[in-house]
């Protein structure tokens, strides 16, 4: 028999299991669920079970189900429910009808076993209906009620198949915590790796996809449940499925990394970021041309790019190469190199080797956004028409700046999503349309190219984690904002940990790192304060 262990949470799964051991849902035109009082008689063994209907007849895995039918008794414990030969979760049961919670689709439309044997002999009890030999839709999966001790189970099958609808849901897929939520970092394979501290971004290797760089945005003196503070970069290896520890910020003599990335040369070596006082962004160059996994870039030799006053984002043009980043210290975004000043240059990595003084002359100031000390990412669109940029501690806004090619600079930002306190704006959590939006604090965004839009202007939406309200939300081309994933602080008890359908069970807390790989149709996402890599997929 095919078994499926969901993990997720249910405020009327609590509400049934805390408060009634069964109840009455009766069943109107429409089989909405209704609590009436503790009802049921307890299984008659001596009598057959009957199924004769059930709600909802389309949903999801993790769909609340009411089958409604006959002899069920009121003991969970001895009754199963398939759809498609895997197990349904079973909360209750009140007689002539049981509350559960759908399977993760089967691959097939099996015929569930539950009173195997050796001559597979056909189920006892088994009712007729519907397609004969299962369901016939893709989609579509039989419904089963067993019912009695283990080996002497009564069952029947549904006269309808039960539609699942594909939707995305949320599984954790790298980390382990314990009860006490204790802080551990150690290497290995997914599983026993430890758990992932305060996943700030995510980088994918050019090279493969599947090899996700994480930079861990905290400072080295202080500690998390014991356990000291790392701001370093690991990778997650989700074709080994392994974590390796590839460099911390002491190897480079600094204490925060801010954002990782990577250039578009042949070489694609790595771009990191620091929020120091002094160099903010350094090349660590590729061990060998094309080489990926753990000893890419472990140990290996770096130049500074650039020296200005902290840096929290960089990013590099999909078509020019030049690099672009903030600035704490003076409010303003700089691109790198500068090649108007320094016309014998035609790379970022002519600029290596350059002291303190020239490196940072090597860099154009394109505009300052009017205040000092803002803690800003750049995101650049995969086109390389507009770059995004968050206000990402504290934030209020997503602001837009546009690209132009002729100087291969981008103008200066305008609002876009949510506005800036001063403008009279403000933190907050609201799905709508560009400045009537609110976000609290966006971290990092995922482009996905989006097939409704060929032929436009635009063809991606961009997916966000929105940190301080525990969520990930979708915009638009158009603006339209909306939230994909987790709960959002506009509904109670945003945050927490819970797997299951992305939007209404799914929680998050304060999530980060967000990044979306085409090959698999996957999100990752940093859930940064439940210390995992949380993945959401569409099933």
């Amino acid at each position: 028999m095919l078994m499926n262990k969901i993990k997720t949470r249910f405020s009327i799964r609590t509400m049934l299991l805390g408060l009634l051991a069964c109840s009455m849902m009766s069943c109107s035109d429409d089989l909405d669920i209704q609590i009436v009082k503790v009802k049921g008689e307890p299984h008659d063994p001596s009598q057959p079970i009957e199924v004769t209907d059930f709600s909802p007849k389309t949903g999801a895995a993790g769909q609340q189900m009411v089958i409604y039918g006959k002899n069920f008794g009121i003991d969970p414990s001895i009754i199963k429910v398939t759809v498609g030969g895997a197990e349904a979760v079973v909360v209750s049961a009140c007689g002539d009808a049981i509350y559960c919670l759908t399977p993760s689709k089967s691959e097939t439309d099996a015929e569930p076993e539950f009173n195997p044997s050796d001559d597979d002999e056909p189920i006892p009890g088994a009712q007729d209906g519907g397609d004969e030999g299962g369901a016939s839709s893709a989609n579509s999966r039989s419904v089963y009620v067993a019912v009695g001790p283990q080996g002497a189970m009564q069952s029947a099958m549904a006269g309808e198949a039960f539609a699942y609808e594909p939707t995305w849901h949320v599984r954790t897929v790298v980390g382990e915590v314990n009860d006490k939520k204790e802080a551990e970092i150690k290497d290995g394979p997914f599983g026993d790796c430890g758990n992932i501290m305060n996943a700030a971004t995510f980088a994918a290797d050019p090279f493969n996809p599947l090899h996700v760089y994480v930079s861990s945005d905290l400072y080295t003196g202080g500690t998390t449940n014991g356990t000291t503070n790392r701001s370093e970069v690991r990778l997650i290896d989700f074709e080994k499925k392994e974590v390796h520890s590839i460099f911390n910020a002491a190897y480079f003599g600094k204490s925060r990394i801010r954002d990782v990335k990577f250039t578009r040369d042949e070489g694609k070596h790595m771009l990191v970021a620091f929020d120091e006082g002094d160099m903010s962004v350094i090349l660590v160059q590729r061990k060998e041309p094309g080489m990926t996994g753990k000893d890419a870039f472990a140990n290996q030799p770096y130049d500074i790019l650039t020296y200005t006053s902290q840096c929290n984002g960089v990013d590099v043009h999909p078509k020019t190469g030049s690099m672009f980043f903030n600035t704490y210290g003076d409010g303003a975004f700089y691109k790198f190199p500068d090649y108007e000043l320094n016309p014998e240059m035609t790379s970022i990595y002519d600029c290596i080797g350059y002291d303190a003084t020239h490196n940072y002359h090597k860099s154009k100031r394109m505009f300052a956004h009017g205040e000092r000390g803002q803690e800003m990412r750049v995101e650049i669109h995969p086109d390389g028409n507009y770059m995004l940029i968050l206000q990402i501690n504290g934030g209020t806004y997503i602001a837009k700046s546009m690209y132009n090619a002729m100087t291969d600079t981008f103008g200066m930002m305008s609002a876009y999503i949510g506005m800036h306190s001063t403008a009279g704006g403000g933190s907050g959590y609201v799905d709508d349309v560009g400045t009537k939006a609110k976000t609290n604090s966006p971290r990092q965004i995922a482009w996905v190219k989006n097939p409704e839009y060929a032929g436009n202007t635009d063809e991606y939406d961009a997916y966000f984690t929105d940190r301080s309200n525990h969520c990930i939300r979708k915009i638009t081309p158009s603006g339209v904002v909306s939230t994909f994933a987790g709960r959002g602080s506009g509904t109670g008890n945003p945050w927490g940990y819970a797997d299951g359908l992305a939007r209404g069970e799914a929680l998050f807390d304060c999530p980060c790192a967000l990044m979306y790989n085409e090959e698999r149709n996957v999100f990752w996402v940093g859930d940064t304060w439940n210390l995992r890599i949380r993945e959401i997929y569409y099933e």
